[in-house]
């Protein structure tokens, strides 16, 4: 018995490998899968327009003032926190201002997964 080491359970002899030749077997033994990647560029490239199209319509669309929509894009929302990305410094001054004027409290009460909102220049 080379290579194995006996073990005493209950009265019953039996043979055990070491623990890192065990998995050396279970990594001979083991085939790995081909991933099939001829598909992955054609789905990102058909995605793309959807995702814009949900992040311009979807959450912005009646939650903000009409004047400050057409410069914010929504990037993420996730953890109850909103992130909503300004196309310009100057827009992103405009966002905050209305958010800190009361428009924070209303996004959260128009929809109750939104804890905090973030803004961002894109």
């Amino acid at each position: 018995m080379t290579g194995l080491r006996s073990c005493r359970s209950a009265g019953v002899r039996f043979a055990m490998r070491p623990p890192l030749q065990q998995i050396n077997v279970y990594r001979a033994t083991r085939v790995p899968l081909q991933r099939d990647l001829s598909l992955g560029g054609v789905i990102d490239a058909a995605l793309v327009p959807a995702r814009d199209a949900i992040k311009a319509a979807g959450v912005i669309d009646g939650l903000l003032p009409p004047d400050i929509a057409r410069h914010v894009a929504t990037s993420t929302l996730a953890r109850g926190t909103l992130t909503l990305v300004a196309s310009s410094a100057a827009s992103a001054h405009v966002l905050s201002g209305w958010l800190r004027g009361g428009g924070e409290m209303f996004i959260r009460t128009k929809m109750s997964r939104v804890k905090k909102v973030r803004t961002q220049i894109h």
